[in-house]
């Protein structure tokens, strides 16, 4: 089994179900310092019922920063701070019209878009190596092939 100092030999009983815990403190494993990471998350449609909701969600939690809050082009919200739209108070990330801009600095997207869009978005994360978190609805079978090619 590879840990973060090397290998370590695990014999795993046959009988042993899926999702076991296995403490391996003494068995040749040093102990690990947790460090606090936090993910950038960028959300499109984020002016929206969900969006903000979302935004406020992030805003509440330890270890996730909104790092992009993104909307549609002709959107009258474009350049407001996404946390004003949310309720927070500002935050200091304006809300853009252009994933690609700001794709290096997110770790994942939760996209809460239109079907067209999310497809887009997807094709966009997946060049990019970024995880997505799907929101929308409404796909057609021919869509959905296609979001689970990108999986």
């Amino acid at each position: 089994m590879p840990t973060l100092d090397g290998r370590v030999k695990l014999k795993i009983p046959a009988e042993t179900q899926t999702g076991k815990l296995f403490r391996l403190r003494g068995k040749g494993v040093k102990p690990v310092r947790h460090e606090a990471m936090t993910v950038r998350v960028g959300i499109t449609g984020a002016a929206g019922r969900m969006g903000r909701t979302l935004v406020e969600a992030i805003g509440q939690t330890p270890g996730l920063e909104l790092a992009a809050a993104l909307e549609q082009p002709d959107s009258s919200l474009l350049g407001a701070d996404a946390g004003e739209l949310a309720g927070l108070g500002k935050i200091g990330v304006a809300v853009t019209s252009d994933l690609a801009a700001v794709i290096d600095g997110i770790d994942v997207l939760i996209d809460f878009t239109v079907p067209a869009a999310t497809l887009s978005n997807l094709a966009l994360c997946a060049s990019a190596g970024k995880a997505v978190v799907i929101g929308t609805t409404g796909f057609n079978a021919t869509q959905d092939e296609e979001i689970k090619r990108a999986a």
